[in-house]
């Protein structure tokens, strides 16, 4: 397996990948003082904070299948990010099945899944592994979650969204009338 280096690589390698979509990558950035990690001032050393956000998603879905989506946050700045946030929500008709890394809560509805005080060092990036199941009752939909980070440092919420498109479930092979099987 290539080992991916870059936010951006691998921002193309899933977006180029079959069954992945996305929106475009948001950033946000803030200019200002180093801080310890008491969150005190570091006097004489300036940093630059900004961080950008990529959600994905399978792209097709199946009703009462199941589906993926990813969310990259990567530190664009010059300094350790710290006390990080991030948060996925699910649309109605996806039921939350697991994620990576564990997340720090997920509500009992299972529609809002959240990392709390994460760190991601300077020109790093942090992926958040989100698994679902979609609603037997949800062909025909289009599903839309948000992913987002926010963090004190920077004090700007950025999203990225994906949407899924969700058919019907496929027909069981097995046998018809007459004895002959189906293809």
């Amino acid at each position: 397996m290539k080992k991916v280096t870059s936010f951006l690589a691998l921002s193309a390698l899933l977006s180029f990948s079959a069954g992945f979509a996305s929106d475009e990558p948001h950033t946000a950035s803030v200019h200002g003082p180093a801080t310890s990690e008491t969150g005190q001032p570091v006097h004489g050393n300036d940093c630059f904070f900004s961080y950008a956000i990529t959600k994905f998603a399978t792209s097709l879905g199946e009703a009462g299948g199941s589906g993926s989506s990813l969310i990259i946050v990567q530190n664009l700045g010059t300094c350790r990010l710290k006390h990080i946030d991030v948060t996925d929500d699910l649309s109605k008709g996806q039921t939350f099945a697991s994620a990576t890394p564990t997340p720090t809560k997920v509500d009992p509805d299972g529609d809002h899944v959240r990392w709390d005080d994460q760190t991601i060092e300077a020109g790093q990036f942090a992926v958040y592994t989100v698994n679902v199941t979609y609603g037997q009752h949800t062909s025909g939909w289009t599903v839309t979650d948000n992913g987002c980070a926010f963090t004190p440092w920077i004090n700007v919420q950025i999203c990225s969204s994906a949407a899924t498109q969700i058919r019907g479930t496929r027909p069981a092979l097995g046998r018809r009338a007459g004895g002959r099987g189906s293809h």
